[in-house]
């Protein structure tokens, strides 16, 4: 769907500069949780406080997003 919308909204003129910029962030997510994670978890106490902070981080990140489109 990434491909398809990225495509149709802005062409294919600079569909990889355009594309990269919004794969980006989910990349560095994806890269540094397996560090972040334990981290948490060790600054926390527990695995699940651990769950418990990033759940509240979670809502808190939609809630902000949310409220800005709104």
């Amino acid at each position: 769907m990434q491909a398809s919308a990225v495509a149709d909204r802005w062409g294919t003129r600079n569909y990889g500069s355009i594309n990269g910029a919004f794969a980006a962030p989910i990349t560095i997510a994806a890269a540094l949780s397996p560090a972040i994670g334990p981290a948490v978890a060790a600054g926390v106490g527990s695995f699940s406080g651990m769950a418990a902070v990033m759940a509240v981080v979670a809502v808190a990140v939609v809630a902000g997003a949310t409220a800005r489109l709104t």
